[in-house]
């Protein structure tokens, strides 16, 4: 079980995407907190380049999991199908083009 689940919904925002996961992985790596974080990103079946996006970040990449549904089941489905997934003790829903601060 990990102790912070950071939870990433999104739909075809790609650019915004690969901003957020690039910062994100730097950030776990920097901090040494690849023990305990893990990224769980739910893709509500963009029809952009979301998907190649997450692959190339789950690639090698033990913190990072994801979830892409076949069909678009809507906003709050998406948000739910992150928490069931979800294995943190706490949980940060972060938008896919929003950027956390370093540190």
């Amino acid at each position: 079980m990990k102790l912070l689940s950071i939870l990433v919904p999104t739909f075809n925002r790609d650019s915004y995407l690969e901003r957020l996961l690039c910062e994100l992985s730097l950030q776990i790596k920097e901090s040494d907190t690849s023990d305990i974080v893990e990224v769980l990103i739910a893709d509500n079946a963009s029809s952009d380049n979301t998907k190649s996006i997450v692959n190339s970040h789950l690639s090698g990449n033990s913190n990072f999991s994801a979830i892409r549904h076949s069909s678009n089941i809507g906003a709050d489905s998406n948000l739910i199908s992150l928490l069931e997934s979800a294995s943190g003790k706490f949980f940060w829903f972060i938008g896919d083009d929003d950027l956390p601060v370093a540190g």
